[in-house]
Order: structure tokens, then sequence, then C-alpha cells
């Protein structure tokens, strides 16, 4: 069995391992999160380990936004 390092993906491949959908895989290329590092014919080849790190950076990302202190937010002042 290959490690992650050494499994080139496909886009279709690559978001089934990250559990997004292969639209979501070509905008993280787009934005610079992944980039292919080969091609075959018109597909683009992401390394596996690649995909997976992207996909848990933008997790994270996703899950550490900031949160107003003491249950204050813009939303609350406006509905007062």
């Amino acid at each position: 069995m290959s490690s992650p390092q050494d499994r080139l993906l496909t886009t279709v491949e690559a978001a089934e391992a990250a559990g997004v959908t292969p639209a979501c895989i070509r905008q993280w290329a787009r934005r610079g999160y992944i980039r292919p590092i080969a091609r075959i014919g018109k597909r683009n080849l992401y390394r596996e380990d690649h995909v997976l790190r992207a996909e848990r950076d933008r997790r994270v990302e996703a899950t550490s936004a900031v949160k107003p202190a003491n249950g204050f937010s813009a939303l609350n002042f406006l509905d007062q």
C-alpha cells in the first residue's frame, strides 16, 4: 500500500478523500490551497497528503472564527 505522499488523486478522487465536492477541490486549487502536481490528459492530479492537509486547514479555519465575548454580537445589539 502506498503512502499519502505517493498517492496521486484525480479531482473526483481528491473530493471523495476530503469529503467535499469536486467543485470544492477546483476552488481550493484556484485559491492556492492545493495545486496539481501532474496532469494526465485533461485531468489534474493532486497528492493525497496535500488534499487532506487542505481539508484539515479549512475545517480548523471554519471552527476557529472569532466568537463574541459574553454572548454579545452585532445581531444581538440590533435586536434591542
